[in-house]
């Protein structure tokens, strides 16, 4: 499974992140709303954990 992961706070994605590759999935961080609604697009991804309050990302 090929993982999303939209937070624009850094230490936290990271950890996040960090964490779910260590259990086997294959994760992206990006740190903007307009990255993420990209990248959600693009058809790349299995799912999508994205915080909907983001900078970035509040009109979407």
């Amino acid at each position: 499974m090929k993982i999303l992961l939209v937070d624009d706070d850094v230490e936290l994605g990271t950890m996040l992140s960090q964490y779910l590759i260590a259990e086997g999935f294959e994760t992206q961080l990006v740190l903007t709303g307009s990255a993420g609604i990209e990248g959600a697009l693009s058809g790349h991804y299995t799912s999508d954990d994205s915080r909907h309050h983001a900078a970035g990302y509040e009109r979407y």
